[in-house]
């Protein structure tokens, strides 16, 4: 089995050349682990070996310099079942070598196939997904500083490449970062495979081949075997080193333009996300942004919102992009992952697409429930909750300048008389509301006030014999209205 790669002697004999590349690689990936991943002097890291070239050269040169950077080094192993016997003979490859090498190793499983089915996503994003996990988790229980992935500079190449087949902005010509998540970092990211493979075969380091990695029905194989080499042969022979450095280029720009975008995007932001996925944009001042700023903004509210970039794409950001600049009243656009979002005026609200559940099962959110004195009190839709409790008289000037939702309430505490009641709204109903010269239909209220149709039927009422007090999140009736600065309040606050 495997054997510790013992650095290069010293002093290093520069007549071979062979060892003259060996040190340059140590030299390279030390100077790496410190000014690309952020790493010091006795960290500690989580390798994570497949068993192929690119993570057993990667594993063997963090060992070479262990001592010199007094380096705490862990293996991790993912087994994605998809191969039978060779997944567990990779395995068990692995495990051999880190006993070989005197290092903690740690591997997990899981079942693609099913993932891929649950979620419908692709094989490969449902192995990504699981392989990070166990990753993520090995990470938390070693208390490492980074997770290391082998990711090469051919690698690189091949993503830039594959990404401009599919068309990509900046963000996606950046290619593969060095390090991200705050815990992921790619230490060999500027290493070709050639540079590994001589370094293995001068040790004479074994490591085992994934036999999929030759089947071409991969989008990734069939440019890794049929554009790049002759891209190499035809138009560069350096092809794989000059697509690295222009997406290190690139990723700078791309920096900048993004700190811009982070900016605005703040400056846009009327109310942040919750539960229930209200997350409300000032769409007049997105909409004036320059369009690459607005783009940008678009694609970071989509991440603040966690909805997959495998899923939404640049055609959403483009079409809702192209929505903000029509002066369209009112739309609504769906998303993946059940989203949608809805102009309204100039508001942008992202929300969580409301589906109604099939009438034969009882529906929590057609519940009600009873409100007998001050406190908090479950929410009548079964998530979240609504506080009722005594309150100091609020700033009113600034109570009228904020726009978010949901937003608190607050109401004449001598006009209210408990028990109240909390449910949804019912067909055609009526509010007063408030400074409204009489009650009209509830239903009208809420589009007077751009509440996106999605979540009308989730908006808790607070109810007291068939008469509406307050619109939680919205507004009051206008009975219930302070009308005094020595009144006393109740402030209505609903926490979805």
């Amino acid at each position: 089995m495997t054997k510790p790669c013992a650095p290069p002697p010293n002093p290093v004999n520069f007549a071979d050349k062979a060892a003259r590349k060996i040190c340059t690689l140590s030299h390279r990936i030390k100077k790496n682990l410190e000014l690309r991943c952020g790493l010091t002097a006795g960290s500690r890291v989580v390798v994570a070996v497949s068993g192929g070239p690119d993570s057993v050269g990667l594993l063997h040169l963090l060992y070479s310099i262990r001592e010199k950077m007094s380096l705490h080094i862990s293996v991790a192993h993912f087994d994605h079942r998809l191969r039978g016997d060779e997944s567990r003979r990779d395995a068990e490859f692995v495990r051999a070598m880190a006993e070989d090498l005197g290092l903690d190793f740690h591997v997990g499983s899981g079942n693609v196939k099913d993932l891929s089915r649950e979620k419908g996503i692709s094989i490969q994003e449902a192995a990504r997904f699981l392989r990070y996990e166990f990753l993520k988790d090995v990470h938390s229980r070693t208390g490492s500083s980074k997770v290391l992935t082998a990711h090469t500079a051919d690698d690189q190449a091949e993503e830039l490449l594959l990404r401009l087949t599919r068309g990509c902005s900046l963000a996606g010509l950046s290619g593969i970062p060095w390090s991200r998540d705050g815990w992921i970092a790619r230490p060999i990211l500027d290493f070709t495979k050639q540079e590994l493979m001589d370094f293995l075969g001068r040790h004479k380091i074994p490591y085992v081949v994934d036999s999929s990695n030759r089947e071409d029905k991969y989008l990734r194989n069939r440019m890794r075997h049929m554009v790049l080499p002759l891209l190499r042969k035809h138009f560069n022979p350096s092809i794989v080193r000059t697509l690295t450095n222009s997406a290190d280029i690139i990723a700078e720009d791309h920096v900048f333009l993004e700190d811009m975008a982070k900016k605005a995007l703040n400056d846009c932001i009327v109310s942040g996300a919750n539960a229930t996925g209200v997350y409300t944009l000032d769409a007049e001042r997105l909409a004036g942004l320059p369009r690459a700023l607005r783009r940008r903004a678009i694609r970071l509210t989509f991440q603040k919102l966690e909805i997959s970039m495998g899923r939404a794409g640049s055609r959403h950001i483009l079409a809702l992009d192209a929505l903000l600049e029509k002066a369209k009243p009112w739309w609504k656009f769906s998303l993946p992952g059940g989203w949608m979002a809805a102009r309204g005026n100039n508001l942008l609200c992202f929300t969580r697409e409301y589906r109604r559940p099939d009438p034969s099962i009882p529906a929590e959110h057609t519940r009600t429930v009873e409100v007998r004195n001050q406190g908090i009190w479950p929410a009548p839709t079964g998530s979240g909750y609504v506080e009722i409790v005594h309150s100091e008289q609020p700033n009113w000037a600034e109570i009228k300048q904020r726009r978010d939702f949901p937003r608190p309430l607050f109401m004449e505490m001598s006009r209210v008389k408990f028990p109240l009641i909390l449910r949804t709204r019912q067909p055609g109903e009526r509010f007063w509301p408030l400074g409204g010269p009489t009650p009209y239909k509830l239903k009208d209220f809420l589009i007077s006030r751009k509440i996106p149709r999605n979540i009308r039927d989730e908006l808790p009422l607070l109810a007291c014999d068939g008469e509406i007090l307050a619109v939680l999140g919205v507004e009051i009736a206008h009975p219930y209205r302070i009308c005094s600065s020595r009144s006393k309040c109740l402030r209505v606050t609903w926490t979805p």
